[in-house]
């Protein structure tokens, strides 16, 4: 057999890998998020106060042929590229919400980057030797480990497809040093700064700074490991440079951005703005090997949060931010290849320790101490949510189980049907377990079993489908377009195309956090009520819809 007849077999066998994997990662789209295939949606979290309202503006203002580039809606209004989660300049968002309606287009952006990043997540797998199967394996504890309990971030997934492809791409210039490949980091890097949440681009960054080191082998001799590093040096420069392209592409936000925070809330660390708020603490960490210590008791994961004091930063955090997960099997596997030379030496992965060490570095990360000390460093104090840090760790753990699989199938001598079997099996048992532990369950009292994912609840009929069918919005129309209320709710009254107060905003101006523009309404002071009345006046307020009568 000659080279060019093995070559092409192994290309045979890749897109034969490749075409299994995209069926299991569409099944596993439906699986986890069968009612958003079927028309259905998600209530719960930020989905309704914050980006439902965002994408419900973008949407209207792009079937009138707007690109919108300033809200009117929210509070006194606010520059949409400033306060970038609207993502009115990421592409696919172009194009889902200019077709579809806000739930459809809400619905098949998730669904498309859940199949996105599974696939980068597979394809970078392969990238570091691992087979086909064990590649699959890997991509299913990393996708569907981390990311589900997040599905009330719409930032989540988009982040984590794009944090996978640009590893993968860059893998690819690294091994092989193909033009091309720099070129997708850099475009990849673009697409995830205008997806308009920038923490798990950050991370990325991190991560790609030491990935020339961390794929490369590790040799024994002192030549050829100042070799190695001289040459995986010189692949890190490249890298570097194509970031800025990535850069220039979302500096249409990016400067905006920057220039809003510098009026917003977080101008500086304060009571608004705690950069170590949604960190993992450290007694956390045991829901990797004990799940249903945290999340399948009686008692809320949050209530465990809070009782967690073992060497804790000193902030609050939640069940969401603080969560990590990638099944029992995977992190039985990297255990087995710690504690087996024999297993090692037959892995295809290179670096195992090193993948070890990057894992750790994500666990200390996330416990936000590095975020505690760091805080005056740029980067570290722009964003909450220290605990994201652990997608670093996710990742890790789940190329060394894949790796450690696949090395301990290689010790037996199995027919191919029967390695096959077995690989169905294990990848079943850990779906299954992926499945059971992003679940949250309410046994008796709730009809949405299964249905509930930590902080969202999928539905089959959102109330988002039937904003044009309100009343109230009939009303407000009728009205003028100059209609702005104080409610409740946050900013889900501007659902009903009209102007609200109060408002909620990641990045705002600072006098939306201020309790200048809230109002006390259960006060029997007539003097209270007075000055209530100037400020909604001077605030242009002109309705109130409140949840209770005013006295």
């Amino acid at each position: 057999m000659n080279l060019q007849t093995i070559k092409n077999k192994a290309t045979k066998q890749g897109w034969k890998g490749g075409s299994v994997a995209f069926v299991i990662s569409m099944a596993l789209t439906w699986l986890f998020w069968w009612p958003l295939w079927s028309g259905g949606g998600l209530i719960g979290g930020d989905i309704y106060p914050y980006y439902f309202p965002q994408k419900a503006f973008l949407a209207d203002s792009l079937k009138e042929g707007l690109i919108p580039l300033w809200n009117p809606l929210v509070g006194f209004g606010y520059p949409t590229l400033g306060e970038s989660q609207t993502a009115a300049l990421y592409p696919p968002n172009l194009l889902l919400y200019s077709q579809f309606s806000v739930n459809t287009a809400y619905n098949l952006s998730q669904l498309l980057h859940y199949i996105l990043a599974f696939a980068a997540t597979w394809a970078f797998a392969r990238r570091l030797k691992l087979s086909p199967a064990a590649a699959t394996y890997a991509a299913t504890a990393f996708v569907y480990g981390w990311f589900p309990a997040r599905i009330c971030l719409e930032w989540a997934i988009i982040g984590g497809a794009w944090f996978s492809a640009m590893l993968w791409a860059a893998t690819v210039y690294i091994q092989e040093r193909k033009p091309w490949a720099l070129a997708a980091v850099g475009l990849f890097l673009g697409l995830d700064l205008l997806a308009g949440h920038y923490n798990l681009a950050f991370i990325t960054l991190l991560l790609l700074v030491f990935l020339p080191f961390l794929i490369r082998p590790t040799y024994s001799e002192k030549t050829k490991t100042e070799e190695s590093i001289t040459n995986a040096a010189r692949s890190l420069i490249p890298l570097l440079l194509i970031v800025s392209v990535g850069f220039m592409i979302g500096a249409v936000q990016l400067l905006p951005t920057v220039e809003l925070k510098s009026l917003s809330q977080r101008q500086e660390v304060n009571e608004k703005f705690t950069p170590t708020y949604g960190h993992m603490p450290p007694e956390a960490i045991s829901q990797l090997w004990q799940p249903w210590s945290w999340h399948g008791g009686e008692v809320p994961m949050d209530r465990h949060l809070e009782q967690a004091s073992l060497l804790n930063v000193p902030n609050s955090t939640n069940q969401v931010e603080a969560f990590l997960y990638c099944g029992l099997l995977t992190i039985l596997f990297v255990a087995l290849g710690c504690v087996s030379t024999g297993i090692r030496r037959k892995l295809s992965l290179a670096g195992y320790w090193r993948w070890f060490f990057v894992a750790t570095a994500g666990l200390f990360f996330a416990t936000g101490w590095p975020t505690y000390y760091l805080v005056d460093v740029p980067g570290f104090g722009f964003f909450r949510g220290p605990g994201r840090y652990s997608m670093v760790t996710a990742l890790a753990f789940a190329v060394m189980a894949g790796g450690v699989l696949e090395a301990l199938l290689c010790r037996f001598t199995l027919r191919a049907g029967t390695t096959r079997i077995i690989y169905a099996v294990l990848l079943c048992t850990l779906v299954a377990d992926l499945w059971a532990v992003s679940r949250q369950y309410n046994f008796g009292e709730s009809p949405y079993w299964g249905r509930q994912v930590f902080y969202a609840v999928m539905v089959d009929d959102p109330p988002i489908n039937h904003r044009n069918e309100s009343s109230l919005k009939e009303y407000f129309a009728d009205q003028g377009n100059n209609v702005r209320l104080y409610a409740p709710g946050q900013n889900i009254p501007t659902l009903l195309g009209v102007s609200s107060l109060p408002v909620y905003l990641g990045i705002g101006p600072e006098i939306y956090e201020t309790d200048q523009i809230r109002v006390d309404f259960e006060s029997l002071d007539p003097d209270v009520a007075r000055e209530s009345v100037s400020r909604l006046r001077q605030f242009g307020v002109t309705h109130l819809l409140l949840e209770s009568p005013v006295n």
